[in-house]
């Protein structure tokens, strides 16, 4: 069975989001098909990787979303943490003076605020790696409009006898060789008067 979608939590971690990325995946593999592209295959590559963009938008704005509630709450965990740093608990902890650096390290250890950062942190992964994605879908789209319009599209090719050969330098001309030529001595012509 063929995993196609990748499960993000949502912002507020209660359950997790389905981006479907093999279509994605599958239209990546033809981002260097912009080499090759014809006048024949132009129309066909821009419709994927624009419909891979819009895809992918729909992804992005879903996870911007959620990125969203995971900094807020991320925050909320924060704060109630540095709210439940009070000299008891500090020093239910063994230390005996509360200091900036002691208050801080119990707010970094705090389990929720570890778990609301983890989940931040891989929305925000996911979010960005997908921008990576929709630019090359972007870029590719943009490449063969210029080359469309400035007409730089070879003609589609049906068989191997009709695709364009690898450019080389013509080959020099090579005299023929006439044996019964006989080179004249200086000063003799070959006109007639």
């Amino acid at each position: 069975m063929e995993q196609t979608q990748y499960l993000v939590p949502t912002g507020d971690g209660k359950s997790r989001i389905a981006i479907e990325l093999g279509d994605i995946a599958r239209a990546e593999c033809r981002l260097n098909d912009v080499a090759i592209v014809n006048q024949h295959s132009a129309p066909e590559m821009l419709a994927t990787f624009n419909d891979c963009w819009l895809k992918l938008a729909k992804s992005i704005t879903i996870l911007t979303c959620e990125r969203n509630k995971a900094e807020n709450a991320h925050r909320v965990a924060k704060a109630t943490a540095k709210l439940n740093c009070t000299d008891e608990a500090i020093k239910a902890k063994g230390h005996s003076k509360a200091s900036a650096d002691l208050r801080e390290a119990m707010v970094e250890l705090d389990q929720e605020v570890q778990a609301t950062k983890d989940r931040l942190d891989e929305i925000s992964v996911l979010h960005d790696m997908l921008k990576c994605k929709q630019q090359a879908f972007y870029n590719a789209y943009g490449a063969i409009k210029r080359l469309l319009d400035n007409r730089f599209l070879p003609e589609g090719h049906v068989g191997d006898a009709n695709r364009p050969k690898p450019y080389s330098a013509p080959a020099p001309s090579v005299p023929t060789f006439d044996p019964d030529f006989e080179p004249l001595p200086p000063g003799f012509s070959t006109s007639r008067r």
